[in-house]
């Protein structure tokens, strides 16, 4: 009788003491999970205090931890709806509770939230006491556990020796396998050449979008005027090349790259290059905006003349290029 007076108390007073007791942090860094300094949570200690003090007065009752993530774009589709993050937040918020206020851990819930918009605002942790009538049955349930163990002890006994149980937590983790990360990159632009512009197309096999590897080739459309021996050559540019790209930061949009191009003017006379500069790429990448990508590159290399077959080492040479490019699959 003594139990089912002490269960009707709580269960009375759970809905009076959490009215509206809610504190939302938001404003959590760009794709930063668990790596919040303690610092971050002091504008809300008075207020998050509130709620560990509910928490100690009434053990029965259950605190709900949000963890929000916002549509920021960090690379293209590498976002921060990866439901590893919101979870990171509210776990970020649930070790700051039960570190600094003793909170039992028995007594936090962990939910997650994905939000469309992008900004600070979605980017948050959120704590509130819930009194859902679904939790009020569930803290019924809990009591019912402790009456049914076989005890000596008193009530108070049974639930703090239930209460130094760990704490079971029931959530999905996106797993991303190995084969998943691997994408195709493919795109079309305009590059310089020490011989003038060319067109360019693509393509480019890549691992988690992080590491690419590329091969490039380019034609020109038009013709260009070449003579040699009175006769007029009429020659097109053609472009080859490849390289391997980088980008070691996850929410910036640089990237290094390394490779090797050939350019040439071809003779529609004779079908053999009258101009030919051959040697390596070294450079970065940046992405202003998605699908379109600047390139510019160092590129020292070797010139030769149909003239005179001797080759000439250029190592002030730039190459520059802008593209329009799709990546499929391949997201981190």
């Amino acid at each position: 009788m003594k139990f089912k007076i002490i269960l009707l108390v709580c269960l009375l007073q759970l809905p009076c003491i959490v009215s509206s007791q809610e504190v939302v942090i938001s404003g959590f860094p760009t794709g930063v999970g668990r790596s919040v300094d303690a610092d971050f949570f002091k504008p809300y200690q008075k207020d998050l205090q509130i709620i560990a003090d509910s928490l100690h007065k009434y053990p029965l009752a259950v605190a709900i931890i949000t963890g929000g993530a916002d549509g920021q774009t960090f690379k293209d589709g590498d976002d921060s709806k990866n439901p590893s993050l919101a979870l990171g937040r509210a776990h970020t918020l649930r070790s700051f509770l039960t570190t600094q206020f003793q909170i039992n851990p028995l007594q936090i819930i962990i939910s997650s939230e994905e939000v469309s918009s992008k900004g600070a605002d979605g980017r948050y942790a959120s704590v509130y006491i819930s009194h859902d009538s679904r939790e009020i049955i569930r803290l019924g349930d809990r009591l019912a556990t402790i009456e049914a163990q076989p005890s000596t002890g008193d009530l108070l006994t049974r639930i703090q020796a239930l209460e130094e149980q760990p704490p079971v937590e029931k959530h999905f983790t996106e797993v991303t396998s190995f084969s998943e990360k691997f994408g195709l990159q493919v795109s079309a632009g305009f590059s310089s050449s020490p011989f003038g512009g060319i067109p360019i197309v693509g393509g480019a096999v890549t691992w988690d979008r992080t590491l690419f590897f590329e091969l490039n080739a380019g034609h020109t459309f038009w013709k260009n005027d070449f003579s040699q021996a009175n006769l007029d050559l009429r020659t097109n540019k053609c472009l080859i090349g490849g390289q391997i790209l980088f980008f070691p930061f996850k929410n910036k949009q640089i990237g290094l790259l390394g490779g090797w191009v050939r350019i040439e003017e071809i003779s529609n006379q004779y079908h053999e290059y009258v101009k030919m500069s051959e040697g390596a790429l070294l450079g970065a990448r940046f992405i202003p905006f998605k699908h379109f990508s600047l390139t510019a590159a160092y590129n020292p290399s070797t010139h030769k003349i149909v003239s005179n077959r001797k080759s000439i080492y250029k190592n002030d040479q730039f190459n520059l290029s802008i593209n329009y490019y799709d990546l499929l699959g391949g997201g981190r």
